[in-house]
């Protein structure tokens, strides 16, 4: 097999990992602190509070309650960009409880930037094998897991940001279909476990606006570091590069995206490059194609109507495949789709999204917020 099966995790190593995740967490918020003391908020700010009910094929129906507060801080001027917090709290009829803290924030004239989340997921993912030459019956595993994501990032030229993100996930108690592949097949991860690095990273964002950019791009690029002598259960690097542009037509926007993940080590099988979703090449269940490598390429024209409405349609093709074989481009895999947007807040700019993307698979539908790229 491509994966040997992982050994038990021992409860001592657990509780050195739970001591240095604190440790992490820690510093990410005193950080943030040094940062926070010198600014106050303005009156410059919108909140949006509401009941939420969404779809997308990978949770089927879901619901509860987001809010996020948009704002700049005391100093800042017009031009300089619009930070954010947001809470979820989601239940799905597939029984997972989704529950996070996205923020994205800006500070000392846009020249530090933290992003990043807090969260924790009881959640059902898509499986249908390693590789599209082993691909099986449409299967799901589900698993518990705390997540901590941060980017700290600084500016060191006009919309130059280089930095250093950090990110940890501990999955535990992963369940799998009792008639399913998954559960027979010997896979590195099956017991879950730690995942724990740190890498370096750059972001080139020329945007005009963060929610709904209608002009310039966006560059990013992440080598991320997954290391026992970290803490972390596997050894294991990943490279990730995205790349955005948006070009005005009248009143319309065109939206171009390219992105790969490449996964180099022993890496658990959820932690594999993984095609499609509601972001990245929609038209396709996220994670029931995954492999060493996945990269798509994105279109998507969006037109303005009138009101709050608006509408887009979209193209994307991509694909998966393994450092030994490498991609057949008999194997891609397209989709094409279409969308009606609403403004929930036309001033932030942040839209209700509904697309309907069509692949290989069929059809799949998503109701959601904010952008795809």
């Amino acid at each position: 097999m491509r994966h040997s099966f992982q050994s038990k995790i021992h409860s001592q190593n657990v509780n050195t990992k739970v001591k240095l995740t604190w440790f992490c967490l820690i510093l990410i918020c005193a950080n943030f602190k040094l940062n926070a003391q010198e600014v106050k908020l303005t009156k410059e700010k919108s909140f949006i509070a509401l009941p939420v009910a969404f779809y997308l094929p990978e949770t089927k129906l879901g619901f509860g309650g987001v809010a996020r507060c948009s704002f700049k801080w005391q100093q800042q001027i017009v031009s300089e960009k619009v930070s954010s917090i947001s809470a979820g709290l989601v239940y799905t009829l597939n029984k997972q409880l989704l529950i996070y803290f996205p923020y994205n924030l800006y500070f000392k004239e846009d020249k530090i930037w933290i992003k990043g989340e807090f969260g924790y997921y009881d959640y059902i993912y898509p499986y249908q094998g390693i590789g599209i030459e082993n691909r099986t019956a449409l299967e799901s595993y589900s698993v518990k897991f705390p997540r901590i994501e941060t980017d700290y990032l600084h500016k060191f030229k006009k919309d130059l940001y280089l930095g250093i993100n950090f990110r940890l996930d501990a999955f535990n108690g992963l369940g799998f279909d009792e008639e399913g592949a998954l559960k027979f097949e010997d896979v590195l991860g099956k017991e879950g476990g730690l995942t724990l690095g740190i890498g370096p990273l750059l972001i080139l964002d020329k945007r005009d606006h963060i929610n709904f950019p209608t002009k310039g791009s966006l560059l990013e690029m992440r080598y991320f570091f997954n290391a026992k002598a970290l803490g972390s259960d596997y050894d294991f690097t990943f490279f990730e590069f995205s790349t955005s542009k948006y070009i005005p037509i009248k009143n319309n926007v065109l939206a171009l995206n390219a992105y790969t993940k490449i996964v180099y080590g022993e890496a658990p099988f959820y932690e594999l490059a993984l095609f499609g979703g509601g972001k990245q090449s929609r038209g396709y269940l996220r994670g029931s194609y995954r492999d060493d490598a996945a990269f798509g390429l994105q279109m998507e024209y969006r037109i303005v109507l009138k009101k709050n409405f608006g509408a887009v349609v979209f193209a994307n093709i991509g694909g998966i495949h393994s450092h030994e074989k490498g991609f057949d481009p008999n194997e891609a895999l397209p989709a094409i789709g279409a969308g009606l947007r609403y403004a929930l807040d036309k001033k932030q700019k942040v839209n209700l999204r509904i697309d309907f993307g069509y692949g290989k698979d069929g059809l799949q539908f998503y109701f959601t917020f904010g952008e795809a790229f």
